[in-house]
C-alpha cells in the first residue's frame, strides 16, 4: 500500500514522473494480489527504479504552493 500512496503523492506534487506514478499504481496491485501469483516480488522492481532516479538525481521539481 507504500507504493500506492507513494504513487498518489508523486501525482499531486509531480516529484516523480508520472509514467512511475502509474506503474506504481500496477506495482502495488501486483503487491496486493500476491497471494495469487508469484509475480508480487516485481513490486520491487518500482522501488528499485525509484531508489535509481533518486540517487541520479532525475526527480522532478516539486509543483508544492509556495508559502505564504
Amino acid at each position: 500500500m507504500l507504493i500506492a500512496a507513494a504513487s498518489v503523492l508523486a501525482f499531486g506534487t509531480g516529484v516523480l514522473p508520472k509514467w512511475l506514478a502509474w506503474a506504481g499504481f500496477a506495482f502495488a496491485l501486483v503487491a496486493l494480489l500476491r497471494f495469487l501469483t508469484p509475480l508480487a516480488t516485481l513490486a520491487l522492481l518500482w522501488v528499485l527504479i525509484v531508489s535509481v532516479l533518486m540517487l541520479t538525481g532525475y526527480v522532478g521539481s516539486p509543483r508544492l504552493a509556495p508559502r505564504s
